[in-house]
């Protein structure tokens, strides 16, 4: 399969933002309004002293802390110990690239904490940033907190829910989402920019509603600085066909890391073999569970592939897609223990992944 000609544009120039970094205190305020809505201790700025003393932010941050501590516990430390014993081979990778990742920072940095740049990819509207003044509290914080729901417990978000959720119009599209997880993940705001890509691809301060963000943030009390970014794009065939844009930019991330999950098992699909071939050709390492890639497109002679956990099928939705080669493949060969859940299956440790390395420079196979 043969993808639509790219522009050649260099990484650098098509990432690079000609923006000045936020003033100090509009970098608070982005902070404030972050942990506001995490429902961590936020801290005095002018216009927001008395937010925090609202009843309803109160029962926020305990139900937030709850969550998060759950989460913690049953995933996110699993995840964190399996990354450093698993995935250590992979910290050359500065990009990770997450197609049909929606708003989901939260897993993707969790496994990938080396990473340097996140670039996430939905079909949801960027939105805006919320003005707190605006809320009702308890009842939009409550909002706020059903639609994190899947991703916490389940580890991913339902586009049919997303499509209803994030349409509320104090707390419109991923934007929200995105500075709710940031300063659960200990992440330090540094600035925002709402963004489009031009003809070309190249990101630019967006002229009318954005679809696309860059956040740059680091870790709080200093370290390098990291960069979010969240792009709004159909990455079928027929739409990469009429817009070339957004594999512009995604060309221009060079050869980066490429995670899928809970992918609804879109690149399975013939209306998808543009963006699996584009994949393909400039991923360095892809992890993914069965949702991602199917294994045939792999040439295992070429693409050296661990596998981790357990695989039996698809849940009833997605039946259809069971992969009979993937199958003989985890009982073939020794399989490498995954000890979280994550995914459709994420319950009983029935999840699985995949990790393939691309070939090296000049056709060899990478080692396992």
């Amino acid at each position: 399969m043969r993808i639509p000609r790219i522009p050649a544009l260099a990484a650098a120039g098509v990432l690079a933002l000609a923006a000045p970094a936020a003033p100090a205190a509009d970098a608070a305020r982005l902070n404030a309004t972050a942990r506001f809505l995490a429902g961590l201790p936020t801290p005095s700025f002018p216009g927001m002293e008395g937010f925090v003393h609202d009843p309803g932010w109160a029962a926020h941050a305990v139900a937030m802390d709850r969550a998060w501590a759950a989460l913690e516990k049953e995933r996110l430390a699993p995840m964190r110990a399996w990354s450093a014993r698993e995935l250590g081979d992979l910290r050359g990778s500065a990009t990770v690239f997450y197609p049909f990742g929606g708003p989901d920072h939260l897993h993707v940095q969790v496994l990938h904490p080396w990473a340097q740049r996140f670039v996430l990819v939905g079909l949801e509207p960027v939105g805006s940033l919320p003005e707190l003044g605006r809320l009702a509290i308890r009842r939009d914080l409550a909002h706020l907190r059903t639609t994190l729901r899947t991703a916490l417990l389940s580890s991913f978000f339902i586009t049919k829910d997303m499509e209803r959720d994030l349409k509320h119009p104090e707390l419109r599209g991923v934007l929200p989402l995105l500075l709710a997880f940031l300063p659960r993940l200990e992440g330090e705001i540094r600035d925002l920019a709402l963004l489009e890509l031009d003809p070309e691809g190249r990101p630019r301060p967006a002229q009318g509603k954005p679809t696309a963000l860059r956040i740059r943030f680091r870790a709080a009390g200093g370290g390098p600085e990291r960069e979010l970014w969240y792009l709004r794009a159909d990455l079928s065939n027929g739409a990469l066909h009429r817009d070339r844009r957004i594999l512009a930019f995604a060309a221009s991330l060079g050869r980066p890391h490429t995670f899928l999950k809970s992918a609804s098992y879109l690149l399975h699909r013939p209306s998808f073999t543009t963006f699996r071939a584009f994949l393909l050709q400039t991923s360095s390492s892809i992890l993914q569970d069965d949702s991602g890639i199917p294994q045939r497109s792999f040439d295992e002679a070429r693409w050296p592939v661990r596998f981790y956990g357990r695989y039996d099928e698809p849940i009833p939705l997605f039946r259809e897609f069971t992969q009979k080669d993937l199958a003989d493949r985890f009982q073939g060969r020794k399989v490498r223990a995954l000890d979280f859940g994550m995914g459709y299956k994420h319950r009983g440790r029935s999840s699985n992944l995949e990790l393939a390395l691309a070939p090296a420079p000049g056709g060899g196979a990478r080692g396992e």
